[in-house]
């Protein structure tokens, strides 16, 4: 027989010690004097009074026998409140596997450890202002509500130096909790783990833990299909480690409520959602600083269960992280899922933005905004790659937007990459200023690097890149763009330091439609700034976009002439550059006799309205390259351009493009009437002067007729 057992056969401890006989009180002193646990694992009475806590923990007769261990008391019934509001004690109290029937109050004290390893706490724990010199540890244990509140375990303002450990007992014996759980203004030296935990029936957050100060990692992992009803708020806390939602499922009843409200936390560490981690609520990280990486790889995100964004509501935010301070990459890939907004404006990510894989979907609003946003790495919205290059047999593992993605103001300091995106935003979306629908709204968009929207990158909707700024080649090869009305691409006032690119990615397999560029809405680039070519080469489609090229500046135009030919109309106004495709010049000397071909491209930019200025800037050009003979064909063909712009009616291809005298005054019609004439004359006698030998053909005319007349008089016939 053990002398535990030996104790509970002659003591009862049930009764208060006051009413105890001396001996039998001395008795107990000395077994716990000697470090040993009062066990009542075995005992067939286990209740055990209050007052003897009180008389081992605050009578001096009976703290003075505690070991440098402490108290230890294991699976005792304390049915009367335990109240210990202001103990001070130096010494380890050990409550594990004990039932309390009524609340456990240790506000304001200031003890060593405190555990509660597999206890039973019916009406709640409470450590308000309390000092604890080691570690909280409640592993395993159930908690019920404190009387009157919806936590069931409060610790503000506490202090404890070791680590808080809400988990499970050996894997086997799980933590619940059945309120919330409370740390507002704690200050914990070590790590805070809510690992298994089982949270319910809390009426506001589940874990608060506002205003804190945690040495450690915060870690908050679920049983699986357990979760979370009234989320978690870790605002303006101050995490020395790194912060963990593991297996984590959170589901607010509440509409107004957030899932997670991290608001102007601070994490030293990283910032991890474990795959199986999924909210139903907003994830609010709003001015947040992160010292390491935020990874939410296949993390899912939901906005508010019954919001509607096509109703206007604000609230229809999946992940909100306005003006976050990230210190490294931001992982939203492997099957990332968003439902609802995702909202990055003004971040700043000290490494790259990974969306590979990911799924944004807000149909009816912004599906992602990184606008204003700092990122300095690649932003990748694409699919798996492998050597720069779409994995053929994971084409559909790819990025993929319903809603705009908007990019305004952003500043990225690596490359763009679109590579096999798809962008879908063609349902009711409409942006208040120009009532258009974006699918990829980049309008001051900044990129160091290489902006690509091509290898099968499928944009639903407009892209703006109205005054774009990128330093390397903006890259459409291989991309199909669409919209509904009119302009499929705007990227008005973009500058380009390379190249900017429509054709064909492989050129080694020019049948290869996978891999050229279509677009269904016209092209804008007028006043654009391209620092090297504006390569346009064939696609696998007949019809090719208009383009707007007016008032463009251009190194190197390197167009196809083919689709020149194919455009129905394109505005070269005011269109600057320096050379030309090789392939041109030698056009002109080739179909020299095809005049319905010759020039289409020039002649196509204002039918009926022709502005001189595209034919002298494509003469010059020639002149400077060497292909003299071919710069004078273009300006005969402006000139034949400016006749036929003054006459009444002039035909091109089955078209007609008429000028209304009636509105010119008399005047002005005799002066087009004269320079008609002129021109007419100028034409056939001196190729408007850029051909001064045609009057030699009429001279010799008139000679040999001349000739031929005298002869047939002196032969008398």
């Amino acid at each position: 027989m053990t002398n535990m057992e030996n104790l509970l056969k002659t003591v009862d401890f049930s009764v208060n010690p006051s009413k105890l006989k001396k001996k039998k009180l001395n008795r107990v002193l000395d077994f716990i004097s000697s470090g040993k646990t009062l066990n009542f694992e075995t005992a067939v009475n286990k209740k055990l009074h209050v007052n003897w806590i009180y008389f081992l923990l605050c009578d001096p007769r009976g703290s003075s026998h505690l070991s440098n261990k402490g108290l230890a008391i294991n699976y005792a019934t304390i049915t009367e409140e335990l109240n210990m509001e202001g103990l001070t004690l130096d010494r380890c109290i050990d409550l594990d596997n004990c039932t309390f029937e009524n609340e456990v109050n240790f506000n304001s004290a200031k003890i060593g450890s405190l555990m509660f390893q597999g206890a039973l706490l019916k009406c709640g724990l409470s450590l308000i202002s309390s000092q604890i010199g080691g570690q909280l540890n409640c592993r395993g244990a159930s908690i019920g509500k404190i009387n009157g509140s919806s936590e069931a375990v409060i610790v503000q303002n506490a202090i404890i130096n070791g680590s808080v450990l809400f988990d499970s007992k050996d894997n086997s014996c799980q933590f619940k909790s059945f309120g919330g759980i409370d740390f507002y203004g704690a200050n914990i030296k070590g790590t805070l783990k809510c690992q298994y935990s089982s949270f319910k029936d809390s009426d506001d957050y589940t874990l608060q833990i506002e205003q804190a100060i945690v040495g450690g990692d915060v870690i908050i992992e679920n049983e699986k299909d357990s979760f979370l009803i009234n989320g978690i708020s870790i605002q303006e806390t101050t995490i020395n480690g790194s912060l963990y939602f593991n297996n984590l499922k959170i589901e607010i009843e509440d509409n107004s409520s957030w899932a997670i409200n991290a608001k102007r936390v601070n994490v030293s560490g990283d910032v991890v959602f474990g795959e199986h981690f999924q909210s139903t609520g907003e994830v609010k990280f709003c001015g947040a600083q992160i010292g390491g990486q935020l990874k939410c790889r296949g993390a899912k995100f939901n906005k508010p269960s019954n919001i509607n964004a096509s109703d206007g509501d604000v609230r229809s935010c999946a992940f909100v992280a306005k003006g976050l301070r990230l210190g490294g990459p931001l992982f939203m890939d492997q099957k990332f899922t968003a439902e609802g907004e995702v909202n990055l404006v003004n971040a700043h990510i000290e490494g790259v933005f990974d969306c590979t894989d990911g799924t944004f979907n807000n149909q009816y609003g912004i599906a992602l905004s990184i606008e204003r946003a700092r990122i300095d790495g690649d932003v990748f919205f694409s699919g798996y790659l492998k050597n720069n290059r779409v994995i053929e047999s994971k084409l559909n593992d790819r990025f993929f937007a319903t809603g705009e993605v908007n990019l305004c103001g952003a500043k990225i300091s690596g490359m763009l990459n679109c590579k096999n995106g798809r962008f879908l935003n063609a349902q009711n979306n409409i942006c208040e200023n120009d009532k258009r629908v974006y699918a990829i709204r980049a309008i001051g968009i900044s990129v160091k690097g290489p902006l690509f929207l091509s290898e099968g990158c499928e944009v639903k909707g407009s892209v703006s890149l109205l005054n774009a700024n990128i330093d390397a080649i903006l890259d459409f090869c291989g991309g199909e763009f669409g919209d509904n009305q009119g302009i499929a691409i705007n990227a008005e006032r973009v500058t380009v330091k390379g190249d900017l690119l429509f054709r064909n990615k492989n050129m080694a397999n020019q049948n290869d439609c996978r891999e050229k560029f279509s677009a269904s809405g016209s092209i804008n680039l007028n006043k654009a700034d391209i620092g090297k070519g504006f390569i346009y080469h064939d696609n696998c489609k007949n019809w090719i976009p208009d383009i707007i090229l007016s008032g463009a500046r251009i190194n190197t135009m390197d167009v196809n002439q083919t689709v020149w030919e194919k455009l129905d109309n394109q505005n070269l106004h005011d269109c600057i550059y320096n050379s030309i495709s090789p392939s041109l010049p030698d056009t002109y000397e080739k179909r020299k006799n095809k005049n319905k071909n010759k020039n289409k491209w020039i002649r196509n930019n204002a039918p009926g309205n022709c502005s001189p200025q595209p034919y002298r800037q494509l003469a010059k050009v020639l002149d400077e390259m060497g292909y003299e003979k071919a710069a004078k064909e273009v300006r005969v063909e402006m000139n034949d351009q400016i006749l036929g712009k003054i006459c009444s009616q002039k035909k091109e291809q089955g078209k007609s493009y008429t000028v209304d005298d009636n509105k010119l005054s008399t005047k002005e019609k005799n002066k087009n009437w004269k320079y008609k004439k002129w021109l007419m004359l100028s034409k056939h006698l001196i190729g408007y002067g850029y051909k001064p030998f045609l009057t030699l053909k009429y001279a010799f005319t008139i000679v040999l007729s001349e000739h031929c007349f005298f002869i047939l008089v002196l032969t008398g016939v």
